[in-house]
């Protein structure tokens, strides 16, 4: 049933968009006229606001691993039959201390609350989102928590071979260092289109030359040569030469520019630097920022209905788990969907996606849709037009 209620969820928001829609951020309130809708329509859509940013904003153990669809059906049950304000109220602040123990929710704007650092705490987790989707190029992760030897930034560049399709074999020397706490960064070089004749070898750290062959089919465009940092590593590229068994000659310029990032390219920094005494390809990654700095790490977000909802997006942590725990044997909340209404379980739908892409959709300003306004629209439509 839950699927179903997916696709009534997108439909009910599929309208057409005034050709006067302005875009705005899509979980702002500020300046939206939301339409008139019951008491409990419109405390479900405050529900939805603070749930998506809870989901993929907050990075806490209580609410990273979760199972979401059960916490939106068990709130929507809730929400609906809130009596009042105060009572929504009291829902809120209490889901706010299960799964965002450094969060809070009040009436009105309450200022920004910097949490402090507990006992045992050394590094601040953040999330990074890459698209969503179950698999790669699409991935998530916490930083300063999860592991990282998956990530990678590779820098690919062309050789500047005249007469390609007469080089037969190519041989190319290659001498990068590289240091990493557990993977090795590594050097390859491909002919375009022939994935199969890819020839690859680890980078060491004592920066030793790397000598790779490969065949050139006569059919190929094109060379590609390229270094690959991987985890938490950094990788100089001291040079990069190359020479066709007929004889022709190159080198590639170790400018920044000239090489093409793919990858996790807001993790790793690219430039150049002077290794040795002779200009260098540096690719590096970011270290943790480990300071908490309120400007860019707590959202102040207006729910509606005159709630406020204060949510740090960086928590720290102990290297093993974040803090603090919410119970000291470090239970988590266990949410129940047993029992739920099918009201309920639309309502989840709805905030589900409408959450989801209110932070990944990226063509709302394209499609004139103010999103933000849309949360109590949805709703409104998928309560009224889908009956059980």
């Amino acid at each position: 049933m839950f699927r179903t209620c997916i696709l009534v969820a997108v439909a009910a928001c599929s309208q057409t968009p005034s050709s006067k829609s302005v875009q705005q951020d899509p979980l702002d309130r500020a300046s939206h006229t939301v339409p008139t809708v019951s008491p409990r329509l419109e405390y479900a859509a405050v529900a939805t606001r603070m749930l998506a940013a809870v989901r993929y904003l907050h990075p806490a153990d209580e609410s990273a691993s979760i199972d979401w669809t059960a916490v939106y059906v068990d709130v929507m049950s809730s929400v609906v039959n809130a009596r009042d304000r105060e009572s929504l109220l009291a829902i809120l602040q209490s889901l706010a201390h299960e799964i965002a123990p450094t969060g809070s929710v009040s009436v009105g704007r309450s200022g920004t609350q910097v949490p402090q650092r507990p006992d045992g705490a050394t590094t601040l987790v953040r999330w990074h989102h890459f698209g969503l989707g179950p698999s790669r190029p699409y991935h998530s992760f916490r930083e300063g928590l999860d592991s990282e030897k998956d990530f990678e930034l590779t820098l690919s560049a062309v050789a500047g071979i005249r007469r390609l399709s007469r080089c037969g074999t190519v041989e190319v020397s290659i001498r990068a260092l590289q240091t990493s706490e557990t993977v090795a960064a590594s050097v390859y070089l491909v002919p375009a289109g022939h994935s199969e004749l890819k020839a690859e070898q680890a980078v060491s750290e004592t920066g030793k030359e790397i000598t790779l062959r490969a065949k050139i089919p006569v059919d190929t465009e094109y060379l590609e040569v390229g270094v690959v940092a991987k985890g938490r590593s950094r990788v100089e590229l001291l040079s990069a030469r190359g020479r066709c068994d007929g004889g022709e000659a190159f080198s590639l310029d170790l400018k920044p520019e000239t090489w093409v990032p793919m990858g996790s390219r807001d993790l790793y920094s690219v430039g150049q630097a002077r290794c040795a005494g002779a200009p260098c390809l540096v690719v590096e990654r970011y270290p943790v920022e480990n300071v908490f700095e309120p400007s860019h790490d707590v959202l102040d977000m207006d729910l509606g209905e005159g709630l406020h909802l204060n949510l740090p997006t960086a928590v720290w942590s102990d290297g093993k788990r974040t803090l603090p725990l919410v119970s000291k044997d470090g239970s988590r909340r266990t949410p129940s969907s047993t029992g739920a209404t099918d009201l309920a379980v639309r309502l989840a739908a709805v905030g589900m996606t409408w959450g989801t892409l209110a932070f990944f959709y990226p063509y709302f300003t394209e499609l004139g849709i103010d999103w933000g306004q849309s949360s109590s629209a949805c709703i409104t439509r998928c309560s009224q037009r889908y009956q059980p």
